[in-house]
């Protein structure tokens, strides 16, 4: 969902930077922070849940809070139209790979619980579908999502609804992360990202 926003980036800074050397890998949050304590990388981009980001320098991008959920448009929680997060107890959550955002799962369950649900059953994505949500359409099943998420699901359920719950948000933000001090480079690219719209 966020892709799009990170392709305008990248975009951006080539075109104000023709001479930087960009190489982009894919590698989950242990592994990025891991990569800038050792400097072979220079900037990731991450989600967080907390702000400022300890022993990091940082810039948020997006606003990625979770507001709500999906889940089949057949189920009777669907005909509310906002929910309770413990209502979901019964039916099977569909989450993100631990591997993915390491970390992360504990905050969204901790979460969760401090909110009233703690899910009774779980089901882990496929690797090879990290974003598709047909299992919702397909059954009992629910999915924690953002406003930006859960947007096409507001114009066209295809089966799949958007429900906003009543509880609290769960703050999470996209943030480009590096270790300080700053490279003129970073501090470029924090402007390309300012210039396209990307800061809170």
């Amino acid at each position: 969902m966020y892709g799009t926003d990170l392709e305008n980036l990248l975009a951006k800074f080539r075109d104000t930077n023709p001479d930087a050397q960009i190489e982009i890998s894919s590698s989950h949050d242990g592994e990025i922070f891991h990569a800038l304590r050792e400097r072979r990388v220079d900037v990731g981009s991450v989600f967080f849940d907390e702000w400022p980001v300890p022993g990091f320098a940082a810039h948020r991008l997006i606003d990625a809070s979770v507001t709500g959920v999906l889940l089949p448009g057949s189920h009777p929680l669907a005909a509310q139209p906002t929910i309770r997060l413990s209502e979901l107890r019964a039916l099977t959550w569909l989450n993100s790979a631990p591997r993915r955002w390491p970390g992360f799962l504990p905050i969204i369950e901790t979460a969760l619980r401090e909110r009233g649900l703690v899910p009774e059953r779980r089901l882990e994505r496929p690797r090879e579908a990290p974003a598709m949500n047909v299992q919702i359409a397909a059954g009992d099943m629910w999915t924690l999502v953002s406003d930006a998420v859960a947007a096409p699901y507001r114009k066209k359920a295809n089966g799949i609804v958007y429900r906003p719950f009543r509880e609290p948000s769960i703050a999470c933000w996209l943030a480009l992360v590096w270790l300080p001090p700053a490279s003129s480079l970073i501090d470029r690219l924090v402007q390309a990202a300012r210039d396209t719209g990307l800061s809170p």
